[in-house]
């Protein structure tokens, strides 16, 4: 009888350690899962915004390829993509720049003094800047905090 039950007993601790390992590997396997999937979705969050900040540039300047509208000048010595619109016979500008980690759009009326910290946040970068060709090609840079950089020519039509 002695016998029987140590055979019992072995049986039991088998399973069980069977079961500690079972429960281990899933375990394992849960943890694997969760970090691929969080390196998924931070590299579709990084995708989505260096893609939008390049997106919504090249969108304002094509909203805006009548002759003479488009212009690169100065904010508080920032780079700046000057953009300007006719509502109702009044002059508004929009000037698209970096400025404090974010590509920031500022809309203001002529004569109105513009100030970097007067813009709205686009999206948060690491670096952006939009530079323009003596053959009036925009080229836009963006790179997020991970040094990931997406890089747009953009040809402007120029319409007569």
């Amino acid at each position: 009888m002695v016998k029987k039950k140590t055979h019992s007993s072995m049986n039991s601790l088998f399973a069980v350690l069977l079961l500690m390992m079972f429960a281990a590997s899933a375990f394992l396997l849960i943890l694997l899962g969760s970090r691929i999937y969080q390196n998924g979705t931070n590299k579709l969050d990084e995708n989505y915004t260096i893609r939008t900040a390049v997106a919504y540039v090249t969108e304002k300047i094509r909203q805006h390829e009548d002759t003479g509208c488009i212009s690169m000048q100065e904010l508080d010595d920032l780079p700046a993509l000057c953009l300007r619109d006719m509502i109702n016979e009044d002059t508004f500008y929009t000037y698209i720049y970096f400025y404090d980690h974010s590509l920031k759009e500022l809309f203001i009326r002529q004569n109105t003094p513009p100030s970097p910290e007067m813009g709205s946040t686009i999206v948060e970068l690491s670096d952006f800047s939009i530079t323009e060709s003596p053959e009036g090609v925009f080229t836009v840079t963006a790179v997020t905090d991970d040094g990931v950089s997406l890089s747009e020519l953009i040809f402007p039509v120029v319409q007569p």
